[in-house]
């Protein structure tokens, strides 16, 4: 028969609670909108520029493109919804393109140019969000 002890599991188990409760989704949600900012900057500089109105709807928010808002763990970024931009409709015709007009895209482009900087970026504040608590 193997006879087994462990002492100081409970404080392990307290310091594994104090370390992960910073990181909830509200505050995962700020983080993300800090991180997504480069691409939606990115997103304004290559969008194609007519009147301007649709570069001035790419953003980063908690409010869908509807208005309607997230719960806070989830960020929305592009063409959102800002006072009376609703009518830049046109934004996916831009994007993916129609069958008569070709793709101009500029989400997509964005997104995959820092795609790993939004990591990065988010993992170093969730870790010193985690690193704040102990």
């Amino acid at each position: 028969m193997l006879d087994f002890a462990m002492d100081g599991i409970d404080a392990a188990i307290d310091a594994v609670r104090r370390v992960v409760r910073p990181v909830n989704n509200k505050r995962i949600g700020e983080n993300a909108a800090a991180a997504l900012e480069p691409i939606a900057e990115d997103a304004r500089r290559l969008v194609p520029v007519e009147s301007g109105d649709l570069r001035d709807t790419i953003r980063v928010s908690l409010e869908f493109a509807d208005g309607g808002f997230t719960d806070g763990s989830m960020v929305v970024v592009g063409p959102l919804a800002a006072g009376d931009a609703r009518h830049v409709f046109y934004a996916h015709f831009l994007e993916f393109g129609t069958i008569t007009m070709r793709a101009r895209p500029f989400l997509g482009p964005a997104i995959a140019k820092h795609q790993e900087l939004v990591f990065d970026v988010l993992g170093e504040r969730i870790g010193r969000d985690m690193i704040g608590a102990i």
